[in-house]
């Protein structure tokens, strides 16, 4: 009192020297259990009795008299942040912030030291805690408690509140509004209270963490306290089981094993038992693993997507996803989702998969789903899912009417290609027909347009067809008509309607000529194509001919007879 400056300040003789370890604490703690605290994180960390400490009790002048500056003048310069910016403090170069728990107080109710919190976080500086015996003592017992039967029904959240381990900050006060004001301000620039209240969280739990007896009661009844376990001190064989009875507690406590144990086949099965969705904590080697991945989705569909490698393409394994999960048909590769089993199981698990099957499968997915009585009665109860089969009726009709277009139109183009091929095929062999016998030529002609036919329904192409047949019909010499008749009932060659009614119709034609014609040659010799096919009209004052009669050809029959006419 009265000299006018902190006691570190008489103490170190006024030596200056940049601080290595900042200590942050309550002012209402018990000051016996903050040194032991301090000492024992000296003597962990082996800090040298040499090092730099900057604690705020000696540091500042805090007499409150006329002879020094006073608090708030103090406050102005912010000490605080002032220490945490030096670079002997940060990361790599010094011990960082370090926080004192005492059983008498509870620094975090108090805004200036998560202020010192927040700006370590900001300014690359470790934080670091330690807590006196009494204080550990009453966290152990409150905690113990908390997970003893009596208290059954807490939840991991409520051991953490009672312990206090958990915190919020946000509620912190100071004794001056404007230095509240000033804090939080600063606090909330930054990202917040929630990011201050994990760093708490994680160092404070360090006081069961090394417990493992507490441990292991804490993981068999929440798995999820396995994140705060302490693994440094323990066999292997004692972290092994630890991680045994979290992840049987819960499997999702997977994710705060230990690296090399998340690779352990026995421990990753006993998770995703417990929740599929395990498998994504697991070692890459497992997710790979088909009979792990198969009991992770038997248990959670969705977690197929964590599967890796062969398992993913190991028909088994989507089966029992899609089975479980309908939703899991998503997450199947492509080569899986094409597969009629694995497409009628998802639509049955969950009738929405309908709007991402193939295309060529929706209609079979559709009539899974009308007859299954399960799927129908999902229908009943989820309007969403009713729109989607509706949906997908409609598109399917659409489906079905656009491939039916693009059948006809295929249709279409092939008939066109082989109708302009036989066209082309008749252009290129008239020079062969020409240099051909009268009766070869005929045949060829005749079999060019019956290959025409055979490719058109084109009436316009039939008529020209018809107007050939019978140009080249007149063309021929009466003696080569004969012909015509041998190619019609010509056992080999398959002819089509048109081109059978076209020769049928020409020799018709012929025949009522010849009828008309006959009257004026009664008295002459008639022709020798007449006699042969006796096309001629009869006549009763006609002598019979002398000559001697030509045999027919291919048939006993006449023209008259096979038409029809007689």
């Amino acid at each position: 009192k009265g000299e006018g400056c902190g006691v570190a300040v008489m103490m170190s003789q006024h030596r200056e020297d940049s601080a290595q370890l900042m200590l942050s604490h309550a002012w209402a703690e018990d000051v016996e259990e903050c040194q032991s605290a301090v000492m024992e994180y000296v003597r962990e960390k082996e800090v040298p009795r040499t090092a730099a400490l900057w604690f705020c009790l000696f540091a500042n002048y805090q007499v409150g008299d006329t002879s020094g500056p006073s608090i708030e003048a103090q406050l102005k310069m912010q000490p605080f942040s002032s220490v945490i910016k030096a670079t002997s403090l940060a990361r790599g170069e010094g011990y960082g912030l370090h926080a004192i728990h005492t059983s008498t107080a509870d620094l975090y109710k108090r805004l200036w030291c998560v202020h010192e919190v927040e700006r370590a976080l900001v300014g690359n500086v470790d934080v670091s805690t330690s807590m006196s015996d009494k204080y550990k003592e009453q966290t152990l017992q409150r905690l113990e408690f908390f997970l003893s039967d009596s208290c059954s029904d807490s939840t991991w959240e409520d051991c953490m509140w009672a312990a206090n381990v958990k915190v919020k900050t946000i509620q912190a006060r100071c004794d001056r509004i404007e230095d509240e004001k000033m804090l939080i301000k600063g606090i909330m620039d930054t990202g917040g209270f929630e990011r201050i209240d994990e760093t708490i969280e994680r160092f404070r739990a360090k006081t069961f963490g090394e417990n493992y007896e507490l441990m292991l009661k804490a993981v068999g009844r929440h798995g999820q306290a396995l994140k705060f376990a302490s693994f440094e001190r323990l066999e292997q064989k004692l972290i092994h089981n630890l991680v045994l009875t979290a992840v049987r507690s819960s499997g999702m406590s997977l994710a705060h094993a230990p690296a090399q144990l998340k690779g352990k086949k026995e421990l990753v099965m006993e998770a995703v038992k417990q929740n599929g969705m395990a498998l994504q904590f697991a070692a890459e080697d497992m997710r790979e693993d088909s009979e792990v991945v198969l009991q992770a989705v038997s248990q959670h569909g969705l977690a197929l997507q964590f599967a890796e490698g062969p398992a993913l393409e190991n028909e088994l394994v989507v089966l029992a996803a899609v089975a479980q999960d309908g939703e899991a048909f998503k997450l199947a590769p492509e080569t899986m989702q094409t597969k009629k089993d694995i497409v009628e199981k998802a639509v049955l698990s969950s009738p929405k998969v309908l709007q991402y099957v193939p295309s060529e499968l929706r209609k079979v997915a559709l009539d899974a789903v009308k007859s299954s009585p399960q799927a129908r009665a999902q229908l009943e109860r989820s309007r969403t899912m009713a729109g989607i089969v509706n949906q997908t009726e409609q598109e399917i009709e659409r489906m079905e009417e656009l491939a039916d277009t693009k059948r006809y139109v295929k249709n279409a183009e092939k008939t066109q290609e082989r109708l302009q091929h036989a066209i082309e095929l008749m252009k290129s062999v008239r020079p062969h027909v020409a240099s051909q016998k009268p009766k070869k030529a005929m045949k060829l002609t005749l079999l060019a347009l019956q290959t025409m036919l055979e490719h058109t329904q084109d009436p316009s192409l039939i008529t020209k067809a018809r107007t050939a047949v019978e140009k080249h019909f007149n063309s021929v010499v009466e003696d080569q008509k004969q012909d015509f008749l041998d190619f019609l009932f010509d056992r080999d060659v398959a002819l089509s309607a048109s081109l059978r009614d076209s020769i049928f119709a020409c020799l018709v034609a012929y025949k009522h000529e010849m009828l008309s014609k006959a009257p004026l040659q009664i008295d002459t010799p008639m022709s020798q194509p007449l006699r042969r096919y006796s096309l001629a009209g009869a006549s009763p004052s006609r002598e019979p001919s002398k000559e001697p009669p030509i045999p027919e050809r291919n048939s006993k029959r006449t023209v008259t007879e096979i038409a029809g006419l007689r």
